[in-house]
């Protein structure tokens, strides 16, 4: 390598030619890894932050704060705490599930202090048995749901057990 020319990223080389640089861009949300390793909101966000710089987009594993986002995570329960006060069921998890975000693992304590309400002193397992709710929400277990109706006054009840969104199998009892 010559001095002062840095390797842009790996694979096959793309036109670099002018382009348009877009004046306004949406709200999505789908991070880019762009060939500067600095991520970008969107493909559009990325072509009007870098307009004229010939930044290109490259796999997500370049950029440290993406590399985990196309990740399989394994089933694995290590319960962690992240910085955005979310329990998550690993750090694969976290990492997948806050592409392209900053965020990190903090002290469990941290994630239970947000557990404990006025007049809903009760802190609930960690561990995760999903419940879905009558409000559609999916619950990592009884206790988070009881909390929740504690915490908003609310009368949410039990819909079914596991996660909302997905096919539920009734046990059946047969009687001869």
């Amino acid at each position: 390598f010559r001095k002062g020319v840095t390797l842009a990223h790996q694979g096959n080389c793309s036109t670099l030619a002018d382009e348009l640089c877009p004046n306004e861009c949406s709200e999505e949300d789908k991070p880019v890894c762009g060939s500067d390793g600095n991520v970008y909101r969107s493909q559009c966000q990325m072509k009007k932050d870098t307009c004229g710089q010939k930044v290109v987009s490259v796999p997500l594993q370049h950029c440290r704060t993406t590399e985990k986002c196309n990740e399989v995570c394994g089933e694995q329960r290590e319960f962690i705490c992240g910085s955005d006060n979310k329990f998550y069921r690993n750090q694969c998890e976290m990492k997948r599930d806050n592409c392209g975000k900053h965020i990190y693992v903090v002290p469990i304590k941290r994630c239970l202090a947000g557990f404990m309400f006025r007049g809903c002193q009760k802190i609930c397992p960690t561990y995760y048995d999903p419940i879905c709710g009558t409000d559609r929400k999916t619950y990592s277990n009884d206790c988070f749901l009881e909390m929740e109706n504690c915490r908003s006054r609310s009368l949410v009840s039990k819909r079914h057990h596991g996660k909302c969104g997905q096919p539920v199998n009734e046990a059946k009892n047969y009687i001869y």
